[in-house]
C-alpha cells in the first residue's frame, strides 16, 4: 500500500471510530434522528447487544461488552473514559414499519451482516426488487447520518459536548 493510501485509510479509521462514538452519544440521549433535510423523515437508532472498544494508545487492549441496550450500560462509558474508542457495534435502525439490524465497523467503515425487513409475501421477482430497495434505503439512511455527523463535528462545541457527556469535563 502506498504512503498516501495508508494515510487515507488511517484517517478513515479515525472517522469511523468517531462516527460510532457519535452514534453512541446521540442515541444515548435521544434515539430519534431527524433526517427530513435528506428526504428520509425520522429514524430510530439503537446500539444493541454488543460493542467492541479498542485502546487508542498502549498495548492495543480490546474488549467487547455484551448487553441488550448499549446506551444504558455504565461499563461502555467507563471504557471510553479510560481511553478506548468503539471499533464495532450492532445497530438497529427503524423507519416506519421497516427495521434493519447490522454490525457497523470502523475500519473499514461498513455495515456487515445486514438483516433486512421481511417483505410481505409476493412473487419471487417482486421480493427481490423490494429487498434491493431496502438495501438502498438503509444505505441512504447511514449516509445521511454520516453527513449529519460530519456537519456536527465541525461545530466548535463538538469535543466539549462529547467530553461533558462522557464525564471527562
Amino acid at each position: 500500500m502506498k504512503r498516501k493510501e495508508r494515510e487515507v485509510a488511517q484517517a478513515a479509521h479515525f472517522l469511523g471510530q468517531e462516527f460510532i462514538l457519535w452514534l453512541y452519544w446521540r442515541s444515548s440521549s435521544d434515539p430519534y434522528f431527524y433526517l427530513e433535510s435528506f428526504g428520509l423523515g425520522n429514524v430510530d437508532l439503537h446500539l444493541e447487544e454488543q460493542i467492541t472498544l479498542e485502546s487508542l494508545h498502549g498495548e492495543g487492549y480490546r474488549e467487547t461488552i455484551q448487553t441488550r441496550e448499549i446506551a444504558e450500560h455504565d461499563d461502555v462509558r467507563t471504557s471510553i473514559q479510560t481511553g478506548r474508542l468503539p471499533v464495532a457495534t450492532r445497530v438497529r435502525v427503524a423507519r416506519g414499519k421497516a427495521e434493519w439490524q447490522f454490525v457497523l465497523t470502523a475500519l473499514p467503515l461498513a455495515m456487515k451482516s445486514i438483516k433486512l425487513p421481511v417483505p410481505d409475501k409476493g412473487a419471487d421477482e417482486e421480493t427481490v426488487h423490494l429487498r434491493l430497495i431496502q438495501m438502498e434505503e438503509i444505505d441512504n439512511i447511514m449516509r445521511a447520518l454520516f453527513q449529519t455527523f460530519l456537519i456536527e463535528r465541525t461545530n466548535d462545541t463538538f469535543v466539549a459536548d462529547i467530553k461533558r457527556f462522557l464525564g471527562l469535563e
